[in-house]
């Protein structure tokens, strides 16, 4: 379970950093409207996690059969989304894979802590703690799931920051590359001719990012058939 929140929360947290990244350098839009861009996946989070919570409540499914699907949204989605074109235009599409991707993260954050009290011994579930309003499963599993964010995010900016770095070579001096890598403000210096060569290159590394965000989520399948009881949970 607690490897299963790993892989969580790598395509998530990185999600939510890369997005709006990648819509002010590559389509070059402003910061709040490379937030704007992100709603679709902020918003078909929350909506995930509430229809999880009442499926597993009120059909009284299963919950590992959401955990499995929904990590198989989330393969789609990131897929998907490291298909976007390397131009500067916006692709309508993205909001759509953004909605596929963000509607898997939410079921599979809201199912993993429907599950964490009925997968553990009450010893483990901290109420024994005096005026506890958590449980020590729970805070592990967030723990976790946060961890690997943190993770997922220093994985994909290395593959990034190597494929850009190496890419970039070719266009421009040293000099312009660190300047580029410490602050991406920097591509509106370069001549005009440069800037739609360079951009592409950094939609390319985004891409990449998010097959690896596809690679994770596909690991969630794997990590969550531990979790395979003889006799399900249901809540």
């Amino acid at each position: 379970m607690m490897l299963y929140a790993f892989f969580l929360g790598a395509p998530f947290f990185v999600a939510v950093f890369q997005i709006p990244q990648r819509s002010q350098i590559v389509n070059g839009v402003a910061p709040l409207m490379a937030g704007v861009r992100l709603l679709p996946f902020s918003i078909a989070s929350p909506i995930g996690s509430i229809v999880s919570s009442e499926i597993a409540g009120k059909i009284k499914i299963p919950p590992i059969y959401l955990v499995i699907g929904a990590s198989s949204l989330q393969v789609i989605g990131f897929a998907l989304l490291s298909t976007l074109p390397v131009s500067t235009a916006t692709s309508k599409a993205q909001y759509g894979y953004e909605v596929i991707a963000g509607f898997g993260c939410g079921v599979n954050i809201s199912t993993l802590m429907l599950m964490t009290p009925f997968s553990v011994e009450k010893r483990d579930q901290g109420k024994w703690l005096p005026f506890s309003h958590g449980t020590v499963a729970l805070g592990t599993i967030a723990q976790f799931r946060v961890m690997g964010g943190a993770t997922g995010l220093a994985i994909v900016t290395a593959v990034f920051n190597s494929h850009v770095d190496s890419s970039l070579r070719a266009v421009l001096s040293g000099e312009q590359i660190a300047t580029l890598l410490d602050t991406s403000s920097a591509i509106l210096d370069l001549p005009s001719s440069l800037q739609e060569s360079v951009r592409s290159i950094f939609a390319l590394g985004y891409n990449t990012q998010f097959k690896i965000l596809a690679g994770l989520a596909a690991a969630q399948i794997p990590s969550s058939m531990v979790m395979w009881q003889k006799e399900q949970i249901v809540v």
